[in-house]
């Protein structure tokens, strides 16, 4: 529960962009080319911009906000 609690505090807390990145492929289960899509990017763009949503999200979890 308090896991649970840090983290969906943690997603929230991201910037927009990478939130809806976390949100779509993470929670809504959506695949890359969907993700990209719905954001508008191009598939490669997509995936950086998951990749550097989970690396801020695990730095947060870890105690080191940015």
């Amino acid at each position: 529960r308090e896991l649970g609690a840090r983290i969906e505090a943690a997603v929230l807390a991201l910037p927009g962009l990478y939130r809806k990145a976390i949100e779509l492929r993470h929670i809504a289960g959506m695949d890359h080319a969907q993700v990209a899509e719905t954001l508008g990017r191009s598939e490669a763009n997509s995936r950086k911009i998951c990749e550097r949503a989970r690396a801020l999200l695990l730095q947060r979890l870890a105690g080191g906000e940015r």
